[in-house]
C-alpha cells in the first residue's frame, strides 16, 4: 500500500501526470467501467473503502464504500450462469466479502483533485 496516495502516470520517455488522492492506497487495477467504451480506467481503493476511478484525461470519480477494507479487486463475475457482470469486490475485516454487481456506468461524475 501507499501511505501518501500519490499515483504517477508515466510512459517510457516522460511523466504524463500525477494524482494525489491524500489517502492510504490499498489496491490499484485497470478495467473499463463505462458502458459502450473500450478505454480502460484506473481503479484505486483506499484502506477506508473510498474507491476512485481515474481516466486518461485526469478526471476522477469518487465512490464511497462505508467500511474499511483489507482487500479490493475488480473484474467480471457470473452471478447467474453465462451472465458475466463487471463487479467491485471488497473484503471487510471480520465482516465478509462484499461483491457489487452491475457496476458498469453510463458516465462518470467527476470531482477535481
Amino acid at each position: 500500500s501507499s501511505t501518501q496516495g500519490i499515483i504517477f502516470f508515466k510512459n517510457l520517455k516522460e511523466n504524463l501526470f500525477n494524482v494525489n488522492l491524500n489517502e492510504c492506497i490499498l489496491s490499484i487495477s485497470s478495467n473499463c467501467v463505462l458502458n459502450g467504451s473500450y478505454d480502460e480506467q484506473i481503479i484505486v481503493c483506499s484502506t477506508n473503502g473510498t474507491t476512485y476511478i481515474i481516466d486518461r484525461k485526469q478526471k476522477i470519480c469518487k465512490v464511497k464504500f462505508d467500511y474499511p477494507v483489507s482487500a479490493f479487486t475488480t473484474g467480471y463475475f457470473a452471478v447467474e450462469k453465462n451472465q458475466n457482470e463487471f463487479v467491485f469486490a471488497y473484503v471487510v475485516p471480520g465482516d465478509g466479502i462484499y461483491i457489487f454487481t452491475n457496476t458498469k456506468l453510463d458516465e462518470l461524475e467527476y470531482e477535481s483533485y
